[in-house]
């Protein structure tokens, strides 16, 4: 053997001894470090239940701020938290939002039916809970007291009192984050939610249902910037503004105020508003004139279904109108009688991720009612461009005559071939009362067969009544255990109000 050959047998001899090192300093490295989701004393177990996915947002940034300040943070969706998993945590932090009228998210159902029914020993625990509901609702935030109670019963002890935020309102979630941020000694930030607002024009609006037992639908298209997107499922949020002639008119009884002040009132509530009481001097009446309008209450924001997808070139919607003691909604009052055609709104698109669309030729099983038609309709418009036909819509009105909503863009699509199976129901006609969910049962064999081959369900419209007789359904056909691994699949998709 050369010399040479002999060096060159040394040096690779040499190279793969450190390679050898190299890796075995590679295992001990991995079996001595903790898991990026293992749970040992220090860790924060960070839990959300989220449906539009504002909870499970902030549940990330909290767990990316943590752990940018040397923590170790396990961040789970309820879905697939386990019992064990509570059992070894210290710390748990909870992002969760109610749902409806005091329902806990679609994710949290297992957890609500099943780990919340058990007896843990969480003595050991210390807990923090920030819930996210809209008082609007009569049970606000009940998901979120509800696990509290439980946790309570489990003997964990919370670090301060439930958070509940109304509408994701920075002053709720400032205090949240600094009580936080005393729990945890850490700095956390609380950037305060900016929504990207866009101009949005009417450019025609017409009633669906002339002659309905119902209060009046209507379809409204507007004009949007070319470079505005959203996917199907995507809600539209629209901020409430008074109409120009409401402005003139609240002007004109309190002569103090002038044309200059019409844009600062224009989202102002001026329903009961508190008349303003002139100053002495001109300096104080002009101070004052600006910190009353100040102090008036923000009219709200209301959120609706975006019934098309970008490529359409418009974006529309379809509002029923809602009818209280002082008239017409807010909202449905501004979109279907106060704004004239041309004119501009405030809006923001909010993306909804828990009822976007999969993109994979599978069944998708649509089911609404009402202006729940709004997001099916996009729902169907994408299936179409993606070329997927396996579609079934279950859409229930009052009366054939009058409330047909969508006919012609339901024929088209039927035609084409991407609505094979459409079953319109109507609960006014005749003696008896039907409703989606008879269908269901009735063609129960049907729906099992679409589910056996991969079927996504979509609910779109109101809670009550049909979206809970739905569900109802659903359990009588599948079983509670055949609905609950929907559910636990993302196959269960639900957008309702």
């Amino acid at each position: 053997m050369t010399s040479a050959v002999a060096l060159l047998l040394t040096i690779l001899t040499c190279l793969l001894l450190l390679c050898l090192v190299y890796i075995c300093v590679l295992i001990y490295s991995r079996l001595t470090q903790p898991k990026a989701d293992q749970i040992h004393d220090h860790t924060y177990l960070i839990i959300y239940a989220s449906q539009s996915g504002h909870a499970e947002n902030y549940a990330k940034h909290t767990a990316e701020q943590l752990q940018q300040a040397g923590e170790h943070c396990v961040c789970i969706n309820i879905q697939d938290l386990t019992a064990d998993q509570l059992k070894q945590a210290q710390q748990t932090l909870w992002f969760v939002s109610t749902y409806g009228e005091g329902d806990a998210p679609d994710s949290a159902q297992r957890f609500q039916h099943q780990l919340s029914q058990q007896t843990l020993d969480l003595s050991h625990q210390t807990f923090a809970i920030l819930a996210f509901g809209d008082r609007r609702y009569r049970n606000f935030c009940a998901f979120g007291q509800r696990v509290q109670t439980w946790l309570n019963q489990q003997q964990a002890q919370p670090a301060f009192n439930l958070v509940c935020v109304d509408q994701l309102v920075n002053a709720d979630l400032t205090a949240w984050h600094t009580q936080l941020s005393q729990f945890t000694q850490t700095e956390l930030k609380h950037t305060a939610t900016e929504k990207v607002w866009i101009d949005i024009h009417l450019k025609s609006r017409s009633l669906l249902n002339a002659g309905s037992q119902g209060t009046g639908l209507y379809f409204l298209s507007f004009q949007v910037a070319q470079q505005v997107e959203w996917h199907a499922g995507d809600i539209i949020e629209i901020q409430c503004a008074n109409s120009n002639q409401a402005l003139k008119s609240f002007v004109n009884e309190q002569s103090h105020l002038n044309a200059t002040h019409l844009e600062a009132l224009r989202f102002k509530n001026l329903k009961n508003a508190p008349n303003y009481v002139l100053q002495t001097t001109e300096q104080s009446t002009k101070q004052s004139i600006e910190s009353w309008i100040n102090h008036l209450i923000d009219l709200p924001i209301r959120e609706y279904s975006i019934a098309n997808i970008p490529t359409h070139g418009t974006l529309d919607l379809i509002v029923r109108q809602e009818i209280g003691n002082q008239g017409l909604g807010l909202g449905s009052g501004l979109l279907t009688q106060d704004l004239q055609v041309d004119e501009t709104l405030r809006a923001s698109i909010r993306h909804n991720p828990s009822f976007h669309l999969k993109m994979q030729d599978t069944p998708c099983i649509f089911i609404g009612n009402g202006s729940g038609l709004a997001g099916l309709m996009a729902h169907l418009q994408q299936r179409q461009v993606w070329g997927y036909q396996q579609n079934w819509l279950i859409f229930g009105e009052r009366q054939q005559q009058y409330d047909a909503i969508c006919n012609a863009e339901l024929s088209t699509l039927e035609d084409a071939g991407y609505l094979p199976q459409l079953d319109r129901v109507y609960s006014r006609d005749g003696q008896a009362q039907s409703y989606v969910q008879d269908v269901i049962i009735a063609k129960s064999t049907q729906l099992k067969n679409w589910v056996e081959q991969g079927a996504t369900l979509y609910i779109c419209g109101s809670l009550h009544g049909m979206a809970q007789g739905v569900e109802q359904a659903l359990i009588e056909v599948l079983g509670v255990e055949g609905l609950a691994q929907l559910k636990q699949q993302q196959r269960y998709k639900r957008d309702v109000y």
